[in-house]
């Protein structure tokens, strides 16, 4: 494997055994391990020598080895060691004997370091021996380097043994105290994430393969094993150390290793593993943000350089995204935001030590994005955009360019209304360069097929599936080229991917990301003059060729990614009734639904796509439906409010009918309890809130207006008896309102600032009891359920859940009075219908006004009556807090964003809540989203006046006017 395949090296290999003779004490072995400066010299020691080895030997030459190959690789653009090791391995397998020989010699070291190990002589065996074998084995990816011998459980299973008798040894003398120092701490951990990741990697790509051994798998799983025992200690040395002893690197590395072991356990089999040490000895999560902090803030020497920061925000991404299993006080969370605060200012300040390259920038790029923490705060991404084009687009390649566009994309979702139009403009020409260098770039770029661990979004087809992606998340942008007809980009990329035969290669999350982003995209700019018609019977004709074709089989779909091409196929395809290529794809679905339990694996999101795009042909068999009824049966209590009106709709629409399926059909006509936990106010298990609810009803005679085409069109009018995901949001925040500092939201953002001036939100205010304490008063809007106003109760407020629906009205009075604390009341209010403050009988304007998923489409006639009556109910200290779910991208000729932009500007100034303030669950952006408006009656304007009050006043100022002038006349 490590190779001295030519003729000189062979000579090379001669000249040192016959200097090597007499050499045969260990100290005079490691001199001539020190001295040898190339791999055929240090691999004819090992050969020669190896059963005379010490631990000091055995360090010595994997150190060797691994700086030896590192030095080699740096033209290599990515990968390590291994990846230019396999690389030569694969262009000199000429002399298998010569090629076999090499493979033993790795084998014979690895075999007498098991022996060393395992006698732990602790005279010699010092914490750094431990630390630089780990390192070497991880730098030159022994893991990969192995994988691809014929004989790779037995190399492997020697590894294995090598990797558990360090880690045996490791937990000996963590418990012994023996003392580590920062650096071999740092290196243990940068060697445990490349072991461990390599490892994951390759054992979920064996798992995927159509054959594996079950020994291959163990191998891998014991890697994992040995490295995984070795986290914990390894986390209380790092936490127990002296944060002075730290270099930047040292801190960058461990940050960067533990969000790859993370990141490799999300990526991998799903088995929790790496748990991150919390406890009164030990809070790994404060630990690193110590040393984040240092990194930042610390003497101009000790700060972070491009290379480290860029590490860190990935680490920082990544921590983001884990789960969070042992966290369950939002430590985590509270990590994240403190490292993207630290580094937020460091960038800004312009005192990152060296210059950023075009890598740094993509990664941190990205990193933010993911995190929301560009949208939240306009300076720093106003720098991050400065950032990005001094480091001048045309220098980065094609991964780096789909990272910055997956970024853009991702900050345009999560608010869209960051700065003014200036800013709206700058991020559309930013999005536009990338697309224009991407589509130069990406025909040359070549995928690194020695790469064994590469994933999906590394290759060509990954990463023009990335940049589509984004580019269907930017409507404007998409607007703008469809004005000035530039749809070069589109084509170009699609006709790199036919050229490339990445239609014919691409698995099922590449497929059902780019078919779905082509579909989106279609919808904006049209489907003339571009490729993507095209490239969908491209797509069917290259994988369902005959009638024995399998949707599933041929692009080893998930559930997922089946139902997004089958949406995609629906909407992207503008003749998909008639299309003779669309039928071979949908035709071929049928079949693969039937299968047996294929059905069992899909959610309540893909049974809803799924039936949707099936709505579209006219033509699915009733054996399918029937078994999508009976899915949709089993999994009814997943299915959120939006997803089954969609879902019932495409099934009458696909030719299904819900009363033919008897256990659908009892399901939806009985009521259901939905049991909600809120920890906050200590309302969990059997004292959590339980809320009745029920199917709506398709009542025709029902002539209000309340769903739209979002749901599928089903014309179902008594919404309100299930639950909307706007509503659990909006309750969950508020129950959390004592810990949230909305002042603070007025220094990062204007839009807060405006709402919050004369003091309506101060310093250290605390908003549960400001407007939601005992004495204050609100009133709910379209209350469906009453989930709000029941949490808003709960903190001492008397709350009046109001509905227009009698079906509605039903349940919310049942659920409020089982629920809420005193004082709450529940009263039928119909928008626009008369005098709200008169029909709820208020006396004074409410100190609060809610409301959740009230807004749909953009028809400002829908609208007119609801803000109508906010503005008879509302005074200049009311807050009024509207929940809503974006069924819409931001720019989305039909999104609800047209409702709080134009509806609302004339009467009301405006925020939102920060994306980082609501519960992890619901942080997410763009189309599906929750977001949380928090409006107040802008300052001139004039509070609506009862017309019962204003008669009173007319009255009072008569008689006042007729005792004067009796005054007079007396």
């Amino acid at each position: 494997m490590l190779h001295f395949q030519t003729e000189e090296n062979y000579a090379l290999k001669h000249q040192w055994n016959i200097n090597m003779r007499g050499v045969n004490h260990p100290q005079q072995i490691n001199k001539q391990l020190c001295a040898s400066f190339s791999l055929s010299n240090v691999l004819a020691t090992i050969e020669k020598s190896s059963h005379l080895f010490n631990i000091v030997n055995v360090a010595t030459a994997f150190s060797r080895l691994a700086k030896i190959l590192s030095s080699t690789e740096s033209s290599s653009k990515r990968g390590g060691g291994a990846m230019e090791t396999k690389k030569k391995m694969n262009d000199n397998n000429k002399n298998s004997e010569k090629k076999e020989l090499n493979v033993k010699v790795l084998f014979a070291l690895l075999k007498r370091c098991k022996n060393v190990l395992r006698a732990n002589d602790k005279k010699q065996l010092e914490p750094r021996h431990l630390s630089t074998i780990l390192w070497s084995i991880g730098k030159m990816r022994l893991v990969m380097v192995f994988a691809i011998e014929e004989d790779f459980e037995t190399f492997g299973e020697e590894l294995v043994h090598v990797l558990d008798a360090i880690s045996n040894v490791f937990v000996e003398y963590y418990e012994a105290k023996r003392q580590f120092n920062a650096q071999e701490i740092s290196n243990l951990f940068w060697a445990s994430a490349k072991i461990y990741g390599d490892a994951s990697a390759l054992k979920k790509k064996k798992k995927s393969s159509s054959c594996h051994h079950r020994r291959v798998l163990v191998v891998f799983e014991g890697v994992e094993d040995a490295i995984v025992r070795m986290q914990a200690p390894l986390q209380r040395m790092f936490a127990a150390s002296k944060l002075n002893e730290w270099t930047t690197q040292g801190v960058s590395n461990v940050c960067w290793s533990l969000a790859k072991m993370l990141a490799s356990e999300t990526e991998g089999d799903g088995k929790k593993r790496m748990v991150w040490v919390v406890d009164d000895k030990c809070d790994l999560r404060k630990s690193i943000s110590d040393a984040v902090e240092m990194g930042c803030s610390g003497p101009p020497a000790k700060r972070f350089n491009a290379q480290e920061f860029a590490n860190v925000a990935w680490a920082m991404a990544k921590f983001n995204e884990a789960p969070n299993d042992e966290d369950a006080n939002g430590g985590r969370e509270v990590l994240v935001n403190k490292m993207a605060l630290e580094l937020k200012e460091l960038l800004i300040s312009e005192t990152v030590k060296g210059r950023f390259e075009s890598r740094h920038v993509a990664n941190t790029f990205l990193a933010f994005a993911k995190v929301n923490q560009c949208a939240e705060d306009p300076k720093f991404w106003f720098k991050l955009k400065t950032l990005t084009k001094s480091a001048v687009l045309k220098n980065m390649n094609a991964h780096e360019l789909s990272m910055v566009m997956v970024g853009v994309s991702l900050v345009n979702e999560s608010n869209g209304e960051v700065g003014g139009e200036d800013d709206e403009e700058e991020d559309e020409e930013l999005a536009y360069e990338v697309c224009r260098f991407f589509t130069k770039t990406i025909a040359s770029y070549t995928d690194d097929t020695n790469n064994e661990t590469d994933d999906d979004e590394t290759g060509k087809v990954g990463l023009i599936a990335n940049v589509l992606w984004a580019l269907a998340k930017l409507p404007q942008l998409l607007g703008e080229i469809a004005k000035k007809q530039e749809k070069v980009f589109i084509n170009e990329m699609l006709r790199v991917l036919e050229q490339s035969n990445g239609i014919a290669n691409m698995n099922g999350r590449q497929a059902s990301t780019i078919l779905w982003s082509l579909a989106k995209i279609g919808d904006v700019v049209g489907f003339e003059d571009t490729g993507i018609k095209s490239t969908f019977e491209h797509f069917s004709r290259t994988h369902f060729c005959d009638a024995r074709s399998s949707l599933f089989f041929k692009t080893k779909t998930d559930a997922r990614s089946f139902s997004m091409i089958l949406w995609a196929f629906s909407n992207g395809v503008p003749d998909v009734a008639t299309n003779e290529r669309a039928k071979d794809v949908f035709e071929s679905a049928h079949k693969d639904l039937r299968k047996e339990n294929f059905i069992d694996e899909f959610n309540a999101r893909d049974l809803a796509n799924v039936t949707e795009a099936f709505a579209k042909r006219l033509d699915t068999p009733e054996k399918v439906l029937k078994t999508i009824a009976k899915r949709a049966a089993e999994i009814l209590d997943t299915f959120n409010a939006q997803e089954l009106l969609k879902f019932l709709g495409a099934l009458e629409r696909a030719g299904g009918d819900v009363h033919k399926y008897e256990k659908l059909n009892e399901l939806l006509r009985s009521k259901r309890t939905v049991k909600i936990p809120f920890p906050a106010l200590g309302l969990v298990d059997e004292s959590a809130i339980k809320l009745r609810s029920a199917t709506p009803s398709n009542d025709a005679s029902k002539q209000i207006d309340r769903v739209d085409d979002s749901c599928g069109g089903f014309g179902r009018q008594n919404t309100g008896v299930a639950l909307w995901e706007g509503s659990r949001v909006l309750a969950e925040w508020i129950s959390r309102l004592s810990t949230v500092d909305l002042h603070a939201f007025c220094s990062n953002d204007a839009k807060w600032k405006k709402l919050g001036e004369d003091g309506f939100f101060t310093p250290h205010l605390n908003a549960r009891d400001a407007f939601f304490g005992k004495g204050k008063v609100g009133v709910e809007l379209g209350a469906g359920l009453g989930l709000p106003s029941i949490v808003a109760s709960k903190l001492g407020a008397n709350v009046i859940a109001t509905d227009g629906d009698d079906d509605v009205l039903s349940l919310l009075k049942k659920n409020v009075k089982k629920n809420a604390g005193e004082g709450s009341s529940t009263k039928k209010l119909v928008w626009g219908a008369g005098d709200a403050r008169e029909i709820l009988e208020l006396t004074r304007h409410p100190d609060f006004i809610l409301a959740t998923d009230v807004v749909y489409g953009n028809d400002t006639s829908k609208w007119k009556a609801l803000v109508d009556t906010i503005k008879r109910l509302a005074g200049r200290n009311t807050l009024i807090l509207i929940g809503n779910v974006r069924r819409y991208p931001t720019g989305h000729p039909l999104a609800e964003t047209t409702f709080y932009t134009e509806a609302t500007k004339e009467d009301f100034d405006r925020a939102e809540v920060p994306v980082s303030s609501l519960h992890p669950d619901f942080r997410r952006t763009g189309a599906g989203s929750c977001v949380i408006h928090a409006m107040r009656l802008k300052y001139d304007a004039q509070p609506f006046v009862a017309l019962g009050k204003r008669k009173k006043e007319k009255r009072k100022k008569e008689k006042k006017e007729k005792r004067k002038k009796k005054t007079i006349l007396n």
